[in-house]
């Protein structure tokens, strides 16, 4: 559960310390808390999702041999749902599996499913609400909601169809993580306003250790992002969270 106040982050401290590793100006030092809270709450965002900052799996890429053993697990596990259900066994197992299964689905996956044509069901065209397939599908199966054979039958058909639509390992490339950015753009600012210096790095060039990237802001980032978890290349971050500062009014 995210911690309403900051000060309670268990990494508090850890990120102040960080920050006033920098050369800070004496009058705006005032700065340094307001930095820290927002920080100890965007980590307490990150924990709550899960610990790296990472996208949720329905936006991640997947090979086509993913997409297909995902079809698969979601036939095998709804029909072992429902056949439970049918024979008034227990079910708790079944739902926590189907529901596990559905959540940790891959992009190209769910694409997969809402690309079949609609489903005849009582001389009734169907369409899969793949919304309600994502979210409260699993959200019902995990807190006891009523779930019936025909609608797992339903979602063993679409997930059987879906089979047959062309596969390929689309959503290629991970979209930007919008917290691994965001923490990256408020160390830009927090360094320019707390040193006055532009967030900058440099780059080893004609002698020992050519190519290293160094550099004091780079250096923040690389620390926050460890104690914070965000399992992302920091100079990836730092460097868009620089270029985009510069962009726009800074502080003279």
């Amino acid at each position: 559960m995210i911690v309403a106040n900051p000060g309670m982050f268990p990494q508090y401290g850890e990120i102040k310390d960080a920050i006033c590793r920098l050369p800070i100006r004496r009058e705006e030092a005032w700065q340094v808390s307001h930095l820290t809270d927002y920080l100890a709450i965007m980590g307490n965002i990150i924990a709550e999702r899960g610990g790296d900052g990472a996208v949720p799996p329905h936006f991640r890429a997947a090979i086509v041999e993913t997409i297909e053993n995902e079809l698969n697990g979601l036939v095998e596990r709804a029909s072992k749902l429902a056949h439970k259900i049918e024979k008034s066994g227990g079910t708790k197992r079944a739902r926590e599996q189907l529901a596990l299964h559905v959540r940790g689905l891959h992009g190209p996956t769910m694409t997969a499913l809402s690309d079949v044509d609609a489903v005849v069901i009582d001389g009734r065209q169907v369409l899969a609400d793949m919304a309600y397939f994502a979210s409260g599908f699993p959200e019902k199966l995990e807190n006891g909601g009523a779930v019936s054979v025909q609608e797992l039958r339903f979602w063993t058909g679409i997930a059987a169809l879906a089979k047959n639509v062309p596969l390929k390992p689309r959503n290629e490339g991970r979209p930007p993580d919008r917290l691994a950015q965001a923490v990256a753009s408020a160390l830009a600012r927090g360094y320019l306003n707390l040193t006055w210096k532009e967030p900058k790095f440099s780059t080893i060039v004609g002698k020992e250790g050519e190519g290293t990237v160094y550099g004091t802001f780079l250096d923040l980032v690389r620390e926050i992002f460890g104690i914070l978890n965000i399992k992302h290349d920091p100079i990836y971050y730092a460097s868009i969270a620089a270029h985009k500062l510069r962009g726009r009014g800074r502080k003279k």
